[in-house]
């Protein structure tokens, strides 16, 4: 009788050398899945970081155009008859040491009643104007004690005792601002005669708030600076500058130049629009330090409601 053998099945398992192997790649899969996740969730912050930045930035912005757009005129001063305090428009550059208010913009806007009706009365050459006005105050206002020189842009509304129109204390709606500017701007409009290269400007080009804002259309079309077109330095023939241009502009093409002025006394009246620009410095410590601090810069241009 012939006696079958039995075998026994090997042991099945892992040496020693694949345990490691495969714990390694375990362990590499799990640092970059937690990788991800922390890059994702670092990501999503930023995102929502610049979102809201984004988002307050433009609500700011857009409080500015409307009362800039709501108003009629920028005044070189105005006094306050209820405290005496006057309140004079001064547009310094980003260079200055930092006086108290750094910059100042006052806007005067037409009150109306509560059926929002502006009233008026009628002037010497028939015309009506508005009765009463409000006043609309920003100011940079410098922050005591900061490592940095910052600053707050803060807004104030005084109304006329007939006016509807909600007033405002001195209430800050910007914080942490390293610089800023507000630019007063004329738009003026000429004529093309075909042989004419220098046209009177109605008042000198100024460099207020280290914003200038110097350029012009012919026919619609923009002129490049000097290839085009450049603003003359007053003489005695243009006692306010000039707009000078290369090529004189065809007979009864419109030409329409912008340019910055300084928002004095003797420019009362001639200011068309206004802008401003602000650079916003922002901590978030949410964010790896090496991110924390961002700058965001809020610019924008309105004109005056009746231009």
């Amino acid at each position: 009788m012939i006696r079958k053998r039995s075998y026994k099945n090997p042991q099945v398992g892992f040496t020693l050398v694949e345990s490691l192997l495969v714990m390694t790649v375990f362990s590499m899969m799990v640092g970059f899945l937690a990788w991800v996740t922390i890059d994702s969730g670092r990501l999503a912050n930023e995102t929502s970081t610049d979102a809201t930045m984004s988002s307050a930035g433009r609500t700011r912005l857009d409080s500015f155009i409307n009362d800039v757009r709501d108003s009629s005129n920028v005044l070189a001063s105005w006094t306050n008859p209820g405290t005496n305090t006057t309140y004079v428009s001064h547009l310094t550059n980003d260079t200055h040491v930092p006086p108290t208010y750094y910059a100042t913009l006052v806007l005067e806007t037409p009150s109306y009643n509560s059926s929002f009706i502006i009233p008026t009365s009628q002037q010497v050459d028939g015309t009506r104007r508005p009765k009463y006005f409000d006043h609309i105050i920003y100011q940079l206002e410098y922050a005591y004690g900061s490592p940095v020189p910052t600053y707050t842009l803060n807004r104030m509304v005084i109304t006329d005792p007939s006016s509807a129109r909600p007033s405002s204390p001195d209430t800050i709606v910007a914080r942490n601002v390293s610089s800023g500017s507000f630019t007063c701007l004329v738009d003026q409009a000429f004529d093309g005669i075909g042989t004419q290269t220098l046209f009177s400007l109605k008042a000198p080009v100024s460099t207020n708030g280290g914003n200038i804002v110097t350029s012009a259309t012919v026919g619609g079309v923009d002129q490049v600076q000097p290839t085009d077109m450049q603003y003359d330095a007053p003489t005695t023939l243009y006692p306010n500058g000039a707009m000078d241009f290369v090529t004189a502009p065809a007979a009864g093409t419109r030409i329409d130049a912008l340019y910055s002025i300084d928002c004095s006394a003797a420019n009362q009246g001639l200011v068309t629009g206004v802008s401003f620009d602000l650079m916003l410095a922002v901590v978030d410590p949410a964010l790896p330090v090496s991110a924390q601090r961002q700058t965001v810069e809020l610019s924008g241009r309105a004109n005056l409601h009746n231009h």
